[in-house]
């Protein structure tokens, strides 16, 4: 059998598997796109040396990677994403239990019309390295409904004690502030690969183990006591998160979360209208 064969035949598993998985929910069939093939191949090519599946590219495009050993096919990598729908809560626009379901949305998403993936063998194991991409961008973030119920319940009681009104969860917001995360894993850093200026106001963190929603919004409501309110400047340390917490003209938040560096928790919240704004008092 020709390379080129070999070629056609992984192109149609990777294109029915995907499209099999998006008949069932009702959204439209996926494409094969050559410039996402070449781009999803050069990808793969530069981590040939270590088949790690948790580096990501970084690049404009949704992405789904996976490895696996020895007869590990093209159908095998997308029936593993596929097999986290029972981790997503459809209701919810979650997932469920704490388990991994992006991969399936991913896979799924409505929005999504251009296919291209890859394979490499790498390793002395015969490592097997999968990636998928589409021409939209990732899907919103995959945080828990409890975590999006905490980050806004702790917002709003920061909110009340100073008497401005509550917010209230925005999925676009949340899907931006998981863009930006995404972008930011492999330096896990707030500066990221995106210009400043964005259209709303924004809080980054990042912690240790099992910080996340909870422990985020303790730590920027523990910077009130840092922030001055007669001169209407911070103090002895940073208070610029706790500020656009309580900013009075800001109506919405959404945030998003992602494991970067040794597994470190880095978060994100955007906030519209922005806060912090010069001249101006939060409350």
């Amino acid at each position: 059998m020709s390379a080129t064969s070999d070629a056609n035949d992984a192109q149609k598993e990777f294109l029915d598997a995907h499209n099999a998985a998006r008949a069932v929910v009702g959204v439209a069939p996926l494409a094969w796109n050559w410039t996402l093939t070449m781009y999803a191949q050069e990808f793969a090519n530069r981590v040939k040396q270590t088949c790690d599946n948790t580096e990501e590219s970084s690049g404009p495009y949704g992405e789904n990677t996976v490895s696996g050993y020895g007869a590990f096919t093209t159908t095998d990598a997308v029936s593993q994403w596929v097999e986290e729908k029972v981790n997503y809560d459809h209701h919810l626009n979650s997932r469920v239990n704490g388990t991994e379901c992006k991969h399936y949305k991913q896979v799924v998403w409505r929005a999504s019309v251009h296919l291209g993936c890859a394979s490499v063998l790498c390793g002395a194991v015969a490592l097997i390295f999968t990636l998928t991409l589409s021409f939209k961008p990732q899907p919103a973030s995959c945080l828990s409904q409890d975590e999006r119920t905490t980050f806004l319940s702790i917002h709003n009681d920061a909110r009340a004690e100073v008497g401005v009104s509550p917010l209230s969860w925005d999925h676009k917001l949340e899907s931006y502030a998981q863009a930006f995360a995404n972008t930011a894993k492999p330096s896990c850093s707030p500066e990221g690969p995106r210009p400043k200026g964005g259209p709303y106001g924004e809080s980054t963190a990042s912690g240790y183990g099992a910080f996340g929603a909870w422990d985020t919004s303790m730590t920027w409501i523990g910077e009130k006591g840092y922030y001055d309110y007669a001169s209407n400047s911070c103090v002895k340390g940073d208070c610029k998160h706790y500020t656009q917490m309580v900013w009075r003209n800001t109506k919405r938040i959404g945030c998003g979360i992602v494991s970067c560096g040794a597994g470190w928790p880095f978060v994100v919240c955007e906030y519209d209208p922005p806060g912090n704004i010069p001249g101006q008092r939060p409350y």
